[in-house]
């Protein structure tokens, strides 16, 4: 298959690939029963249920998301009662969060829906030797970097197959 060709296949499978990544990260789910949340709604609750009582910074920090969006995603979890708001007991202005009863058990739930999502991706992924999964995530960073506007491509060194 000439180069052309492959590179057209890449591009389009990186859009598809991206159009369902999106609509996965964006659809509401029930990982427990009558309690739907995006999944990023659910990775906020995975690092407060993992840190007991972070601050907002905290959170943000181990989401590698800004403050206004930890901000969005704290306030729209607060409002379907999972979390709680309480000042920190060193510093008034700095806000901790907790998670509610209910936000506990939205917690346990996605942590069990993880475990059986990773399994999953591991067995479709088996296929690949250790070398290729570095490769695809080779890749995924360059990918990212030309979404970002930088021209990766000129900064990847390493030799590709054909100069090997």
């Amino acid at each position: 298959m000439k180069r052309e060709i492959l590179l057209d296949q890449l591009i389009r499978e990186t859009r598809e690939a991206t159009t369902a990544y999106y609509a996965y990260m964006y659809t509401d789910r029930e990982y427990i029963v009558g309690e739907k949340i995006h999944l990023r709604e659910a990775h906020f609750l995975l690092n407060v249920g993992r840190k007991g009582c972070p601050s907002m910074s905290d959170i943000a920090e181990m989401m590698d998301v800004s403050q206004g969006a930890v901000t969005q995603l704290a306030h729209r979890l607060f409002k379907k009662k999972l979390i709680e708001k309480e000042e920190d007991s060193a510093d008034r202005r700095c806000k901790r969060i907790r998670l509610t009863e209910e936000g506990k058990r939205v917690y346990q739930a996605y942590c069990q829906y993880d475990t059986i999502r990773k399994e999953a991706i591991e067995k479709c992924v088996q296929c690949f030797s250790d070398d290729e999964l570095r490769s695809i995530i080779r890749y995924e960073q360059v990918v990212q970097q030309i979404c970002a506007g930088e021209l990766a491509c000129l900064l990847y060194t390493s030799p590709s197959p054909r100069d090997r």
